[in-house]
């Protein structure tokens, strides 16, 4: 409030407001009229939410006053409650009032309980179909005036209601005498002087309610157009296109002055100069507006009841309305609005408007753009609209009830025509079909039926929608697979396969909520019956509500009374908590099993899991042995370093396997190996007693023994495979290409040379840079002098019955490259 009075922008402020109100003028009369309450409750509603909305307000340039959106919405419900008082528009005020000083109430309380930030969370497809469908509703409701047809005045069409009519009155007589306690079935004196005082007046008026009923909306529009159009009334058509015309036209002139204005002016005066026999407007009250306090006298429960969530649909409206106003605002000068403190405002202008019979309204935009661009800076150019409408409304109220009803029915058309949504109907063929759906049920419900359950309806299926999809797309990032098939996280790849059976891992990506629960729940039965541990990721899980929550604790239960382990990873703060609430954290999962990331629980599987399928924990025997491929054979020097390199180690009865081995060996590999410590080879593959022939020598050179070992080895006792294994930072390489010579090691350093002389070759690298390469280069030409110096290892790789491979162990890593 501290700048309400900043004078230093008053004049600025002052031509923003007034111009302002000379565009809201035109508009406010013609949504009026439109309501059916009159062109004085359109301009009532300009005054009272344009000033108290601009003084209240959280955004300081806004110009607030009826809408198209809130008209029609109000439109509908006006002409329900009007109907429930047979037609008498009069004695209906109270109550359509009462409704709007609802909708007022319900967006200060909006206001009040912050939900100003969540407006924006409505869906797109929701607002463009409602905001077509006012568009259609306003220019077909139009036609009719604009052709100068009133159903009330076309006695052929009101005299077919007159039965009807007359049935309604004895049945209202009826209901009277019955609350009276007058309607007796012996006696019906009484009903019968009733019905013979009904009077020609009483059922022309009734029909006309049933006929203006019968004429009311888009579908009743259409039904009468081509009555309509063979009861054209030629001067109000052409003034409906006079001012069609001028507005369009004007505009393609100068945009400084509102083509409305110009429209209603010029076409006005051209009627009452050229003294034109034309319909006009209601009479405009004169005068000070003053209070309708029979919305409190007169309050009735039962008649505004129906209309409860026409109210709230009212407020969240013109929520919308004023909130997209506000935004275009602050862009345009780069401030801030504050949106609960703007929905207070709203609903106090809204409420104090119902109480002196104006139409409820929000924030207008192009009434604001107008504002802004002619100087308004503070709320204090919203006020002085407010009050500028007042002074016309007090100065010229005689001379605005001549206007013609038809140039404000030209007016509206154009109005319906501005406010549908072309931006979304374009985007049809391009937007998601369930989009489409939404706004195309919204659009056709609202122009056709009602506007107020239409947008409920659209609310709903948009809800659904949108939780299907996000429970699919939980559900599709989140499968229900074992880990062979589904793809492994970066930190999963080196995870052992022969443990992927008895480790079943869960990946839960995305929120755990009712939506997404049911396919959660098929977790249970894809479980395989060898697993006996379960790892359930919870890491990209950052929400779950109560039905996720109860569908876990179903699962786990479930999962334990299996005998299963679980062990959750990597629990995020929300789910902790959800988990902890009903104890599932510690009583059925224990701190224990709980990890902080991958790897921890990785290193308890390690350490608990006794059993794992597919490794013989047995020496391998002269059968099992004979029946191993070579390719069988490579593949378990890989799993076996997979293993290692994870800090899984298979349990393995050492005592047992020196006995089941001391009556004969059948080693499945021959490994020729560097003496370095580092490079225990049992170890780097996860083998055990009796697996493997381990030859070692420095450099992994190759010589007579060594050939002889290995020839041993595979013809001899019926190994698989021939492996020559370097290693990174190796000492023999380091020194044969520093050219160390010293005694015997001089003659087995002679053997790493060419190694060194083929990477060497043609460069000036430091021996620190290539030692990698050289061991890589030693390992090849080890392989090249087996196949070459040893005919029967030749021979026997070539008939497929060994495999004669190289690969470097990473002493830093651990992990095996085979070249």
């Amino acid at each position: 409030m501290k700048n309400l009075f900043d004078f230093k922008h008053f004049k600025g402020d002052l031509f923003g407001g007034i111009t302002a109100g000379i565009v809201a003028l035109p508009l406010a009369l013609a949504f009026g009229v439109s309501s059916g309450l009159g062109p004085s409750a359109g301009l009532y509603g300009a005054i009272f939410v344009g000033f108290f909305a601009a003084l209240f307000g959280g955004t300081n340039t806004q110009i607030s006053g009826p809408t198209a959106p809130m008209t029609a919405v109000a439109m509908v419900m006006i002409a329900g409650i009007v109907a429930s008082f047979d037609g008498d528009v009069s004695k209906a005020l109270p109550a359509i009032l009462t409704v709007f000083l609802l909708a007022g109430l319900f967006q200060i309380v909006l206001g009040l309980l912050g939900i100003g930030k969540y407006i924006k969370y409505i869906p797109y497809p929701v607002v463009s179909g409602f905001m077509t469908a006012i568009g259609v509703i306003i220019l077909v409701t139009q036609i009719l005036p604009s052709v100068g047809y009133y159903p009330k005045k076309d006695s052929e069409f009101v005299n077919k209601f007159k039965p009807h009519a007359e049935e309604i009155i004895l049945n209202n007589i009826l209901k009277e005498e019955a609350g009276e306690g007058l309607l007796v079935l012996e006696n019906f004196e009484e009903t019968s002087k009733r019905g013979r005082g009904i009077s020609q007046e009483q059922i022309l008026k009734e029909s006309k309610t049933l006929a203006s009923a019968e004429a009311s909306g888009v579908i009743g529009a259409l039904k009468l157009m081509p009555r309509a159009l063979q009861n054209i009334n030629w001067l109000e058509l052409l003034l409906a296109l006079g001012t069609i015309f001028i507005i369009y036209g004007f505009k393609r002139i100068t945009t400084k002055v509102p083509s409305t204005l110009v429209a209603l002016v010029v076409m006005t005066s051209i009627s009452i100069g050229f003294r034109l026999s034309y319909i006009p407007i209601e009479e405009i009250p004169s005068g000070i507006p003053l209070p309708n306090f029979k919305i409190f006298s007169e309050f009735s429960l039962t008649s505004i009841t129906p209309y409860v969530f026409t109210a709230l649909t009212l407020a969240l409206l013109g929520a919308i309305d004023s909130l997209l106003t506000s935004v275009v605002a602050d862009n345009m000068t780069k401030t801030k609005h504050n949106p609960n403190k703007e929905l207070v405002g709203q609903g106090l202008g809204n409420s104090i408007a119902a109480i002196f019979g104006g139409l409820p309204g929000a924030g207008a935009t192009i009434r604001t753009v107008v504002n802004i661009n002619a100087g308004g800076l503070t709320r204090l150019s919203g006020m002085v609209a407010g009050v500028f409408l007042l002074v016309i409304l007090l100065a010229l109220g005689p001379i605005a009830s001549q206007i013609p009803a038809a140039v404000l029915a030209g007016i509206l058309i154009t109005v319906g025509i501005g406010v549908m949504d072309y931006k979304g109907l374009k985007a049809i063929p391009y937007m998601p079909k369930p989009e489409v759906i939404i706004m195309i049920v919204v659009l056709v419900l609202s122009s056709v039926w009602n506007l107020v359950y239409a947008v409920g309806i659209g609310l709903v299926i948009a809800s659904l929608m949108f939780m299907k999809k996000m429970g699919d797309l939980t559900a599709q990032r989140s499968d229900v697979k074992s880990l062979k098939e589904e793809m492994a996280w970066s930190d999963e790849a080196d995870f052992p396969s022969e443990l992927k059976n008895e480790v079943f891992i869960k990946h839960i990506k995305g929120p755990l909520f009712f939506g997404s629960t049911s396919d959660f729940q098929q977790l249970i039965k894809e479980i395989p019956e060898t697993a006996s541990t379960i790892i359930i990721r919870m890491g990209r899980m950052q929400y779950m509500d109560q039905s996720g929550l109860y569908a876990m604790e179903e699962i786990l239960i479930d999962l334990v009374n299996e005998g299963k382990k679980v062990l959750l990873v990597n629990i995020l703060e929300q789910p902790r908590y959800m988990l902890e609430r009903i104890d599932i954290i510690p009583d059925l999962i224990p701190e224990e099993n709980i990890f902080e990331n991958f790897n921890e629980s990785v290193l308890w599987v390690n350490e608990h899991i006794v059993e794992v399928p597919n490794i013989s924990k047995k020496p391998p025997t002269k059968e099992s042995q004979s029946t191993l491929t070579p390719r069988e054979a490579h593949d378990i020097l890989v799993e076996g370093n997979k293993r290692f390199a994870q800090n899984i180690k298979t349990q393995r009865n050492l005592k047992d396997q020196v006995l089941q081995t001391s009556q004969g060996q059948y080693p499945f590999a021959a490994v020729l190996s560097c003496i370095d410590s580092r490079v225990p080879v049992e170890m780097v593959f996860d083998l055990g007693i009796g697996d493997v022939f381990s030859v070692r020598v420095a450099g992994n050179v190759v010589n007579k023994d060594v050939l002889g070992s290995m020839e041993y080895a595979c013809k001899v006792s019926g190994s698989k495979i021939a492996m020559v294994l370097g290693h990174t930072k190796c000492g023999a390489v380091t020194a044969a290409c520093n050219n160390v010579e010293l005694g015997n090691i001089t003659s087995l350093l002679h053997k790493i040379k060419p190694a060194v002389e083929d990477i060497k070759s043609g460069n000036n690298l430091e021996c620190s840079e290539i030692i990698e390469d050289i061991a890589r280069r030693n390992v090849k030409n080890s392989i090249e002098r087996i196949r070459k110096e040893s005919p029967i290892l030749a021979e026997m790789e070539k008939n497929n019955e060994i495999e004669i491979v190289g690969a470097i162990y990473d002493v830093t890593t651990g992990l095996v490259e085979f070249c």
